[in-house]
C-alpha cells in the first residue's frame, strides 16, 4: 500500500482565548484605590489582534496601569495586546480610585482576529462595594435591584426581610444589604 498526503489538506487550527478578571478588595471606604487584574490566556493556536475592552464603571477614576504586554489606553478603555503565541498569558493591572458610594462592577472582554472556538470564556467582571452612609435626617437610602426579574428577596445581614420582595428597598438602618432574584 502506498499512502500519500494531499498537499491541499491543511490541519485544522483551533483558536481558544480566555479572560479572567479579579479585584484585590471587594469592599472599601470611599476614595480607596483598588487593583483590577485582567489575565488573558491563549489556550489554542497562535492568534493575532488580541484586544481587551475594559471601560471603567461610573464612580471610579483611572489612577494607573501596568501590562505584561501591550498598552492600556484609559481614554478608550482598550488594552492592545496584539499577537499571542500558544500558551501565552498576559496580565493587566488596572488601578482605579472609587469616587462614589455603591456597587461598582468592572467588566472586561477580549477579542481576536480569528474565530474563537469557545467565546463563552471571553468576558468576566469583578465587583467592589463602597458602603453608603445613611443620611442624618432619617430619610434612608433607596436601593434598586436589576429590573424585570420574576421575583425578589432583600436581606439584611444575611437574614431575609419580611415583605421586601420588589426591585426596590428603602434602607433606614445600618447593616449589610443584598438581594436575590429569580
Amino acid at each position: 500500500i502506498t499512502v500519500s498526503v494531499d498537499p491541499n489538506c491543511q490541519p485544522s487550527e483551533t483558536y481558544e482565548i480566555s479572560l479572567d478578571k479579579s479585584v484585590d478588595q471587594t469592599q472599601v471606604p470611599l476614595g480607596t484605590d483598588v487593583v483590577f487584574t485582567i489575565a488573558v490566556s491563549n489556550n489554542g493556536d497562535p492568534v493575532t489582534g488580541a484586544t481587551v475592552t475594559d471601560v471603567l464603571p461610573n464612580g471610579s477614576a483611572y489612577v494607573n496601569s501596568t501590562a505584561t504586554t501591550g498598552t492600556y489606553d484609559d481614554a478608550t478603555g482598550i488594552w492592545t495586546i496584539g499577537a499571542m503565541t500558544t500558551g501565552q498569558m498576559d496580565t493587566l493591572y488596572l488601578t482605579v480610585s472609587l469616587t462614589e458610594e455603591g456597587v461598582h462592577t468592572n467588566s472586561a472582554s477580549v477579542s481576536i482576529n480569528e474565530t474563537d472556538s469557545d467565546p463563552s470564556n471571553n468576558e468576566d467582571d469583578a465587583c467592589v462595594s463602597v458602603p453608603a452612609s445613611l443620611p442624618c435626617d432619617g430619610s434612608g437610602i433607596s436601593a434598586m435591584a436589576e429590573s424585570a426579574a420574576a421575583s425578589y428577596q432583600w436581606y439584611k445581614n444575611g437574614i431575609a426581610i419580611d415583605g421586601a420582595t420588589t426591585d426596590t428597598y428603602l434602607i433606614t438602618e445600618a447593616g449589610e444589604y443584598n438581594y436575590t432574584i429569580n
